[in-house]
């Protein structure tokens, strides 16, 4: 599919109006349908081909010709520069619904299978029954009008002849002039090794495990001139990992300045025909008419977006949205379904399924943790806090905690300074090994109900964090310190209580949490004391849950002061893995994203929730727990020490008696 005049037939001004959608039967005067010159634009120029010769059926079940929409213009083009500047076409489309870009990627690749020699066209879907209904009835719709056409244009018939359709199949083999094969397939294992040169995949981020079946799927692709490969998916469905993809291939489009190899295209809604001149009540429907329904709690911010200049990249400028557009928006919002679960509203459900920016299609909603609509009030309209700056607090050792943490490459932001007579709460996010992942402490102001401050830096080692941990707690009255267990939890610890052999400045520091941990015995998550808890707190399936479930709360509680912007954007991307039953199996940072302060934040409200309980159940902390834990501590070494030495003494018995036994062996054998 060459886009440059034949040698013999095209004329510049043709090709010229074939570039530009303004070709038509006019310019063909001589011979018209029969003319070789007509021929070749059918081949040349795929749109040209599927409106003079195809037929599509309407949603009300009317066949009519078939004529590009904007969206799919906008399609045809993006094709067009991605032949002339490499050769082929690389494309990952994400879109809105029902804006029928499957149907024009079906009919190019009939139009790719039919016109070029011996190439192979893989139309693939994420379910099965999808992918042979839908998308092979898309390019089996095109062949059936072009079956109809060839009575009326005789060189269609040896184009088309068929070996054999296998509808049931998802199968066309073509025994014309190309030879070509149409296969429709699910976009699982079936798809891959099948050898093809046209390869569509639709709603790619629903494929489990896509980059698996990507790196085996791309492998039976043919990297040879002119091969098509187009990724295609709703922001609906998107995921993490197309959204990678997506965005790689958007920014880098933009840092460059150039067309790449794989280019992003997003489309939003008001490239779409049908929904600019959405159909109105009335010929004499107007803006104050449309006004009067005006309501921000369920439509949002009309006015705002009828007055907003919107970017067109077709047409390559800015549009204001017409009232027949604001109109079909409104009615779509009412016609979404509302999600009950965490909040979510109609305005919710359509900006998932109709984003008019591609930063609004990556926010979906689907498999969110959090309420969007609470932390949007939070994202726009943050309240921060006078900060009035003070040193009231018990630190002795160093006089300038947040200075000393900018000397030592952290980052620090006090909201509040502490104040005499209050009590606070530090929680400690310790980095792991994932790239970008920060140290992140929070101090939580129990009394206020707020966050106090924060710290935070991806180049600490243990013993800068733990330092600086003790720093920021003793600055903030002597604050119950608790740490994520998980990684590190030893190593910290360990500082903390001045246990190594190159301690922090400020240690020991014995203000620890300790996570009670549940006996069985008494059946009791406390039991009589809690000298056998752990310390620090480690996130696990059962614990994630009600850190979540207190970040909720705060969300929802509009006099909790949740000042940082980081932290909404960590709570705005959090996800939940759902299964194929729609439970949830886990709760996570997407990638590239971060929860560093989301889990600090949420264990330093745990622990002062925690703490106030216990004193409601007077359960109170022993006294080894925060003014000498170290004795405690080396109560359970040596617990361990007395441990290892009685398997090590079992050991070394079963080593005598094996000796023994196979001593016995060996003489028997001399003997």
């Amino acid at each position: 599919m060459r886009y440059k005049p034949s040698k013999m037939e095209l004329t510049d001004n043709i090709i010229k109006k074939g570039l530009n959608f303004e070709l038509g039967i006019q310019d063909f005067p001589e011979l018209a349908y029969d003319s070789t010159r007509f021929i070749e634009a059918c081949k040349i120029f795929p749109w040209f081909f599927m409106e003079q010769l195809q037929s599509v059926v309407d949603v009300d079940g009317q066949e009519k010709p078939f004529r590009l929409s904007k969206a799919q213009r906008y399609l045809e083009r993006m094709c067009v520069e991605q032949q002339k500047h490499h050769k082929f076409v690389h494309l990952i489309v994400l879109k809105g619904r029902q804006y029928r870009v499957s149907t024009y990627f079906a009919r190019r690749g009939l139009h790719f299978a039919l016109w070029n020699n011996h190439k192979n066209t893989i139309l693939a879907n994420t379910k099965e029954d999808v992918a042979e209904e839908g998308v092979f009835g898309y390019a089996l719709e095109g062949l059936r009008s072009l079956q109809i056409q060839s009575e009326y244009h005789p060189f269609l018939k040896s184009l088309i002849k068929t070996r054999r359709i296998k509808e049931s199949g998802a199968l066309i083999q073509f025994d014309g002039d190309s030879h070509g094969k149409i296969d429709v397939r699910a976009a699982t294992k079936a798809a891959v090794g099948k050898p093809c040169q046209f390869a569509h995949i639709t709603e790619p981020s629903r494929i489990p495990h896509f980059g698996v079946f990507w790196g085996a799927f791309y492998q039976g692709l043919h990297i040879s001139e002119f091969h098509h490969l187009i990724l295609e998916s709703t922001a609906f469905f998107q995921h993490p990992e197309f959204m990678e993809i997506f965005n790689e291939q958007w920014n880098l489009e933009k840092e460059k300045g150039s067309i790449p190899s794989f280019r992003a295209v997003f489309i939003p809604p008001y490239m779409v025909d049908e929904y600019m001149n959405y159909e109105l009540p009335h010929e004499r429907y107007s803006w104050d008419d449309f006004w009067e329904d005006e309501n921000e709690d369920i439509y949002g911010e009309e006015r705002a977006i009828a007055t907003q200049q919107w970017w067109d990249d077709y047409d390559k400028t800015y549009i204001t949205l017409p009232l027949s557009f604001m109109k079909w928006r409104r009615d779509q919002i009412e016609g979404q379904k509302k999600e009950e679960h965490q909040g979510f509203s109609k305005l919710d459900v359509f900006r998932e399924n109709f984003p008019m920016t591609k930063e609004e299609a990556e926010l979906t909603i689907g498999d969110n943790v959090f309420d969007r609509k609470m932390l949007e009030k939070r994202k726009y309209f943050p309240f921060i806090p006078n900060i009035e700056k003070s040193n009231i607090g018990t630190v002795k050792l160093i006089d300038d905690v947040p200075q000393f943490i900018e000397k030592n490459k952290g980052e620090v932001t006090v909201w509040t300074t502490p104040e005499e007579g209050y009590w606070y709460t530090v929680g400690v996010d310790i980095a792991s090994n994932k790239m970008g992942d920060s140290s992140v402490g929070v101090v939580w102001s129990p009394i206020k109900n707020h966050t106090a401050c924060r710290f935070k830096s991806n180049y600490w080692s243990i013993h800068e964090l733990a330092e600086i941990t003790i720093a920021v707690a003793r600055w903030y009255n002597n604050a119950i310190v608790a740490y994520e267990s998980n990684y590190y939890g030893d190593d910290i610890l360990q500082k903390l209580l001045g246990n190594d052999i190159y301690n922090p400045v400020g240690a020991p520091y014995t203000k620890l949490y300790k996570e009670p941990v549940f006996d069985k015995k008494r059946n009791s998550k406390w039991g009589k004391s809690i000298i056998n808890a752990r310390y620090g707190f480690r996130t696990h399936v059962k614990s994630k849950p009600h850190l979540i479930s207190i970040l909720k709360e705060l969300i929802n509680d509009e006099d909790a002061g949740l000042y940082s912007q980081e932290l909404i954007n960590e709570l705005w991307f959090f996800k939940h893995s759902i299964d194929d039953n729609g439970e949830i199996k886990k709760s996570y940072a997407p990638k590239n994203k971060h929860d560093d302060e989301l889990i600090a934040t949420a264990i330093a409200v745990f622990v002062a929730r925690d703490y106030i309980k216990r004193n409601d159940m007077q359960i109170e902390f022993p006294t080894a727990q925060f003014f000498d834990p170290i004795k405690d501590y080396e109560r359970k070494r040596k617990e361990l020490r007395k441990q290892k030495e009685k398997r090590d003494k079992i050991d070394v018995q079963l080593e005598h008696e094996i000796n023994r036994l196979f001593g016995n062996y060996k003489t028997a054998r001399l003997r």
